[in-house]
């Protein structure tokens, strides 16, 4: 069931925006269609690397008194699974889903306690560049997102 109120669209009891404006506030631009897509990249490419030196960290582990196989194990699942979300986030953020944005934010927050924990000051530095890089071009749109699914 569908009616506009004072320029506002109401769906099933949900707001969306106003329809007079909508085509004009919901456009991506063209750096965070270029920032996304470089993510997707990055991320893809992150996950690729992983599966292609799981082995050698493994086998790494099985010589080495620091760290278990199970923590390498666990270590490289869990980076893999955090890379995998951040794709879906990222397409959330492209469909203009609130549960994305946050969701990527998010993600950029985990890798940054990560590295801090683990101190990696190059990571730390490349998550907080991103993170501020999404930040920036999302901070006029946050408004837009909607929250559906």
């Amino acid at each position: 069931m569908k009616h506009v109120e004072n320029g506002v669209l109401f769906v099933l009891g949900e707001w969306d925006l106003p329809t007079n404006n909508k085509s004009k506030t919901m456009k991506r631009g063209k750096s965070l269609t270029f920032f996304l897509l470089l993510q997707v990249i990055a991320t893809v490419i992150s996950i690729l690397v992983l599966f292609a030196i799981m082995g050698e960290l493994i086998a790494a582990a099985e010589l080495s008194a620091e760290i278990s196989v199970f923590q390498a194990y666990l270590t490289l699942y869990s980076s893999i699974a955090l890379l995998i979300f951040a794709v879906i986030c990222v397409f959330g953020v492209w469909h203009w889903r609130i549960w994305g944005y946050w969701g990527l934010i998010s993600v950029y927050s985990v890798h940054i306690i990560i590295a801090l924990l683990t101190w990696q000051p190059v990571q730390i530095i490349i998550n907080l560049v991103w993170l501020a890089l999404f930040y920036y071009l999302t901070r006029n749109k946050v408004n837009l997102f909607l929250w559906k699914f």
